[in-house]
């Protein structure tokens, strides 16, 4: 995210790199910002870099117009990573790194300082495997049978008595 821009400050080169633990996640996926001018000047302004651990992305334009260059805050990148293992970590910008242009001489763009900000700390938590809930399906499942086992011993024991009338009625009688 890039703040402290001035309405009137422009960027022809903007440079970021987020590190983390590739133990804990995946390999990233780059997405462009909104601040990125948008068509850009050249097809390389723009150059995502990502693999496991380390997300990186560069804008340089030697397009000579405002519309070319950054001139907004706001996001720069987002990426997304696969959770691969439980633990902790945390997101570092290990290098951060931007340039203005020089109104007397493009070629030589003046430094702008710039702070990468605090790392941002995650934790990566497992999702409850299929087992418990296997077991409670089971334990469901298996009360349920003991359920119906019951009711059919409780409806034999009537099927039985409803015979033995039938075939007994004196038995009927005396019952009563």
């Amino acid at each position: 995210m890039l703040s402290g821009l001035a309405p009137d400050d422009e960027l022809d080169a903007l440079t970021a790199w987020v590190v983390y633990d590739e133990a804990l996640l995946g390999e990233p996926s780059i997405t462009a910002g909104p601040i990125l001018p948008d068509p850009r000047h050249g097809p390389l302004d723009y150059l995502p870099f990502e693999d496991a651990g380390w997300a990186e992305v560069t804008f340089l334009t030697f397009g000579d117009e405002p519309a070319d260059r950054i001139h907004d805050n706001g996001l720069f990148f987002s990426f997304d990573v696969t959770a691969l293992a439980p633990g902790q970590g945390e997101f570092s910008f290990d290098l951060v790194d931007a340039t203005a242009p020089n109104p007397q001489d493009l070629l030589d763009p003046l430094p702008v300082a710039v702070q990468s900000g605090a790392p941002l700390p995650f934790e990566v938590v497992p999702e409850p495997s299929s087992g418990p809930i296997l077991a409670v399906m089971a334990a469901f499942i298996a009360a349920g049978c003991v359920a119906a086992r019951r009711r059919r011993r409780y409806d034999m024991g009537a099927r039985q008595y409803a015979l033995q009338s039938i075939r007994n009625p004196e038995q009927q009688d005396k019952n009563k």
